[in-house]
């Protein structure tokens, strides 16, 4: 898990959604993603409640 570049406390998860890629064209594989924001969590930080980072992760998608 990443810190926060101000105050060095480890950051949260504020926020998650899925992201789809490549599902317009038969031709193309689809693609689905976990878009995870990360905020910090430190009240007397500058960056408090705010996005520091955001990860995107891949995940599987079996065949049908």
């Amino acid at each position: 898990m990443q810190n926060c570049p101000q105050c060095k406390i480890e950051l949260r998860i504020g926020s998650s959604h899925y992201e789809v890629a490549g599902d317009k064209s038969a031709s193309t594989p689809t693609q689905l993603y976990r878009i995870t924001k990360k905020v910090c969590r430190n009240p007397q930080c500058a960056s408090f409640e705010q996005v520091v980072e955001t990860v995107k992760t891949p995940i599987e998608i079996g065949e049908f």
